[in-house]
């Protein structure tokens, strides 16, 4: 099994984001750990935000952003989910992909379970960390939000699945931090196995933290 995770941001895409060193690093990082991936050539799962808990069909649409969309408005996934898809394109992944929405308001315990359910060989978790972690961040500054960010940042890096599954919703809720529903349904698909993890970035240029990291299963 193969996990990637990364951000929920339509700035993966170059062709959205503006000329930008640190947007620019993170754009590399997360197309790499989805190619990755993909040339496992098993079918993808991937997690994300959604207003319901339920699978998702669809595509990426960024007309607001100006970019030329695949499908539809009809058509158009999720933001989290968005990302996912487009991301799966332009690794030039055709095989089976399944888009699998999880609340914000999930408890924990029902992340862990979705996660159970998911029987996943490649995961793709499309998730954002605290948005308030500067001035000029969505939710101006909280200084809860860097620590937050940090145990996130340390649980992905030494896969912690009981740290991922610990994290508070209300807390979540608070820092605007849309990734921790998607992360506890990651944890619970990754139980009973064995890890080998790797942090490739945790950043937080606009104000709103990212991270991308790979894991892959050692059993």
């Amino acid at each position: 099994m193969i996990v990637a995770f990364v951000p929920a941001t339509p700035l993966l895409s170059p062709a959205v984001s503006v000329t930008d060193v640190g947007v620019a690093a993170v754009q590399t990082a997360a197309r790499g750990v989805v190619a990755d991936l993909v040339a496992a050539g098993a079918g993808v799962v991937v997690v994300g935000e959604a207003p319901e808990q339920r699978d998702y069909t669809g595509t990426w649409d960024w007309s607001g952003f100006g970019i030329r969309s695949r499908g539809t408005p009809g058509d158009a996934l999720p933001r989290a989910l968005s990302v996912g898809a487009w991301l799966l394109d332009d690794a030039g992944w055709d095989g089976p992909r399944r888009f699998v929405g999880v609340p914000a308001a999930t408890t924990p315990d029902d992340c862990a379970a979705l996660g159970r359910g998911l029987d996943a060989s490649a995961l793709l978790v499309v998730a954002d960390g605290s948005a308030r972690r500067s001035l000029k961040a969505p939710g101006h500054l909280d200084e809860r939000a860097e620590p937050f960010d940090a145990a996130i940042a340390a649980a992905l890096a030494g896969a912690d699945l009981p740290a991922l599954g610990a994290l508070d919703l209300g807390l979540a809720a608070q820092l605007l931090a849309t990734g921790r529903a998607a992360w506890q349904v990651a944890a619970g698909a990754c139980v009973d196995r064995g890890w080998e993890p790797e942090l490739l970035l945790a950043e937080a240029p606009y104000g709103v933290a990212w991270f991308v990291a790979r894991w892959r299963s050692s059993e």
